[in-house]
């Protein structure tokens, strides 16, 4: 009897389709990143190890493609499970030092999002008979209904639990605290702000927050 193609040694079984489609994507992310505007769909078939005829069978256009590369990319699973990683760690970590990891992962993934936006309003505007510019999404996470929190509050619930097992030596409550630290963040690496405004070290802004910029006292 013959074995199925699927199931025979030395072959793996095809990928079904949210599988090929999470493939392409992973491969389309940081490719649009390197090569904005310029990029092509066949660099982009290239980079996932498929077939531009595979591609456009999975996504309708370009512009669907790059649309969902947007999406996947304001997605906060990857960031929400880093942060919970820090929270489980914290309390063997000095408060500075598990914030300064913190601020690493938030300002990595907020200089990711406006990198793709920049990119996919680039390569959206030069597709022919195409509305420009990237999904109608909020910049931090997907689009959120009534009955589903909002990304932000999800992420500030999460700063909030790497907070919690240093709560004795702040002034201000973990949610608090995770309110302020992430609005510091976010205000750094917003899209807009001019070159010449030199960006924020995650130390720099650890210790803007927890010593602020007034001399002390026994500083004097």
């Amino acid at each position: 009897m013959n074995t199925p193609t699927s199931t025979r040694a030395g072959r793996a079984a095809p990928m079904s389709p949210e599988e090929r489609r999470a493939s392409i994507l992973a491969a389309t992310v940081p490719l649009l990143l390197e090569r904005g505007r310029d990029v092509t769909t066949r660099e982009l078939a290239a980079a996932a190890g498929v077939a531009e005829g595979t591609l456009f069978r999975v996504f309708a256009d370009k512009q669907e493609l790059v649309r969902a590369a947007v999406a996947q990319v304001l997605d906060p699973a990857q960031l929400l499970d880093e942060l919970a990683e820090l929270a489980a760690t914290a309390s063997g970590s000095s408060l500075h030092e598990v914030l300064v990891r913190a601020v690493t992962v938030l300002q990595v993934r907020g200089q990711r999002i406006t990198s793709i936006f920049v990119v996919a309003h680039q390569v959206l505007a030069a597709e022919p008979d195409r509305p420009g510019g990237p999904p109608a999404a909020s910049p931090h996470g997907h689009g959120h209904g009534r009955d589903r929190p909002h990304p932000m509050d999800l992420i500030a619930d999460a700063m909030a639990a790497v907070f919690a097992p240093h709560a004795a030596e702040v002034r201000r409550s973990p949610q608090d605290c995770a309110r302020f630290l992430t609005a510091i963040v976010m205000a750094t690496i917003r899209p807009g702000v001019p070159s010449s405004a030199v960006p924020l070290t995650p130390e720099e802004v650890v210790d803007l927050l927890l010593d602020g910029l007034r001399v002390r006292t026994e500083e004097n």
